[in-house]
């Protein structure tokens, strides 16, 4: 399986109104104003709609989305929103400034345990001792399940099966897209936050949008909150609020 071209997919995906705009968005966004970070780095922060969601709760934004016809998107998105600057660099980035760091609907798109790795450990370094990390990723318990906006062709049976390659479809009421994504288990994510110096602080399991808890089939999103490890170092991890 190809790997996605975000390039060649990057206007069509940024039109889709998925749940990650309607469900984990809205979430995070009431989440970061209740907890008042100054600073927020979204990392492969797309076009730039998480950003824009997020401006009135945090006062300096940065987005870096590293993949030119995105980023551009970002920018032309931002342009004119004085507390939100986009980069598509690391080098522009400075290291240890952000009081948060998220990573929305990236970790799917990690096609190796390396590359999850290696992106983990640059936002470690990105962030305060004591800031925060948050990352959204569809809940790899249920990609069996068909839910509002998105449906992949994993099988219950492969769910073990780390790396695993599948195909996620996202849609809406007038488009829909074909992305390729690999799976992590849950015990995979959760071991390579910890290698990568974070120890998780809470797990959030979003429900579908519509939909009654009694009704619902599983968790389309699932949002963890994780701290740095540097309690051997005597300093506290920045508190949930």
């Amino acid at each position: 399986m190809n790997p996605t071209n975000w390039n060649a997919i990057a206007a069509t995906y940024a039109s889709i109104q998925d749940s990650r705009r309607d469900i984990v968005f809205p979430f995070l966004a009431a989440r970061l104003e209740r907890t008042s970070p100054r600073t927020l780095l979204d990392y492969g922060g797309g076009d730039g709609s998480f950003a824009l969601a997020c401006q009135r709760a945090v006062p300096q934004i940065v987005v870096y989305e590293p993949t030119p016809r995105m980023s551009a998107l970002a920018t032309r998105n931002c342009r004119g929103i004085r507390n939100i600057r986009v980069v598509s660099k690391l080098k522009d980035i400075p290291l240890r400034c952000f009081d948060v760091v998220t990573m929305n609907a990236v970790w799917m798109t990690l096609p190796t345990e390396e590359a999850c790795l290696r992106e983990l450990a640059r936002m470690n370094h990105l962030l305060r001792d004591t800031g925060l990390l948050i990352v959204s990723v569809t809940h790899p318990c249920f990609r069996d399940v068909r839910f509002s906006t998105y449906s992949t062709d994993l099988s219950r049976q492969e769910y073990l099966k780390d790396g695993e390659k599948f195909t996620a479809t996202i849609f809406d009421t007038r488009k829909k897209l074909c992305l390729h994504d690999t799976h992590w288990t849950l015990g995979a994510m959760s071991r390579q936050l910890r290698t990568s110096g974070f120890l998780i602080l809470e797990i959030a399991e979003l429900a579908d949008r519509q939909c009654s808890p009694m009704k619902a089939r599983g968790s389309p999103w699932l949002v963890m909150f994780c701290a740095k490890n540097v309690f051997a170092k005597g300093q506290a991890a920045l508190r949930l609020k």
